[in-house]
């Protein structure tokens, strides 16, 4: 119905207005429509009343508490679309379960993502940055997971581009065909290892045997019947003696380089199978005396330019060339 509005006439009591009956019918009709607005049936719902504050809805406790409705003081023209479905109005401090929402161009701060039986929470907790930047999601064509620092995973399809690796735990190494170029055996209670290392110009890189023990060899097999072959020259390291003194233990060639006559002390061999080598480059006769030797008398003298080795078997050396 549309609001009735009482004729008051010309002037007064000119007899050109609405009666009094009518004016009072045109009061009651329009305060009958707002009462039944408002509330049910002809009452104004006790639940609702408006003011100079906003809209008031009281709780099912009249008077208790109540919900204003109030809008901030306007400066420009403003509309709020209310949508076309049934639902809550979202507010920023209530807890709020949200559906069906899509967040464009988004700032969230420090966001909470809850487990799956949501007894805890997932609390994402971004660092400080000098500019803005992007995190750049893969297009995926499966579910995929995270990958995280510290929890333990298996990485699949990753290619690492100068990346540093502390304490890897390395199974097999494959070429780009899929092919096993290196594989890793994991032995118990494992103390010794190799330690690899490049060197500067002018000096070769180095495989050594490091670990635990003290002394201990490094070993080179083939499979079965095979063999260790060497693609290229293969040198020993030496070490030259120009005066009477004990063998240098480590080194495999003792080159002798005297004018004199010179005594070089071989101790006993580490290692059955150890091989010993010796040159003389000079003039002066060199003899090498063995600890313990196997063969007649108690050293082997080299002349000049002459060479030989020996073999340790655990208890002797042993001359096994000499020209």
């Amino acid at each position: 119905m549309a609001r009735q509005t009482i004729n008051t006439g010309a002037t007064a009591n000119d007899g050109t207005g609405d009666s009094l009956r009518n004016a009072g019918n045109k009061i009651n009709q329009n305060f009958q429509e707002l009462y039944q607005f408002l509330g049910e049936s002809d009452q104004v719902s006790p639940y609702l009343f408006l003011d100079s504050d906003g809209i008031h809805f009281n709780g099912e406790s009249v008077n208790t508490f109540k919900t204003v409705l109030d809008v901030e003081d306007p400066t420009q023209n403003n509309t709020i679309t209310l949508p076309d479905s049934s639902g809550n109005v979202v507010i920023d401090t209530a807890a709020q379960t949200l559906f069906n929402k899509t967040l464009a161009q988004t700032a969230l701060t420090e966001p909470q993502i809850k487990d799956n039986d949501s007894s805890h929470n997932y609390k994402i907790v971004p660092g400080a940055l000098t500019s803005n930047l992007n995190i750049n999601l893969p297009s995926l064509t499966d579910s995929d997971t995270f990958v995280m620092a510290k929890v333990a995973q298996t990485l699949e399809n990753k290619i690492l581009d100068s990346a540093t690796i502390n304490f890897p735990k390395i199974n097999r190494i494959l070429d780009t065909n899929g092919a096993t170029v290196t594989k890793y055996e994991a032995f118990p209670n494992a103390v010794n290892y190799l330690s690899m290392g490049g060197e500067a110009a002018g000096y070769p890189p180095s495989i050594y045997v490091d670990g635990t023990d003290t002394n201990i060899n490094l070993a080179l097999g083939g499979k079965g019947d095979g063999a260790v072959v060497m693609d290229t020259k293969f040198a020993l390291n030496s070490s030259t003696h120009t005066a009477d003194g004990t063998v240098d233990n480590e080194a495999a060639l003792c080159i002798f380089n005297s004018a004199t006559p010179v005594i070089g002390y071989l101790d006993d061999g580490a290692v059955i199978g150890e091989l010993k080598y010796f040159v003389n480059s000079g003039t002066g006769t060199a003899t090498v005396t063995p600890t313990n030797f196997a063969g007649a008398g108690s050293n082997v003298a080299f002349a000049s330019n002459q060479a030989g080795f020996m073999i340790w078997t655990g208890s002797f050396w042993h001359l096994a060339s000499k020209q």
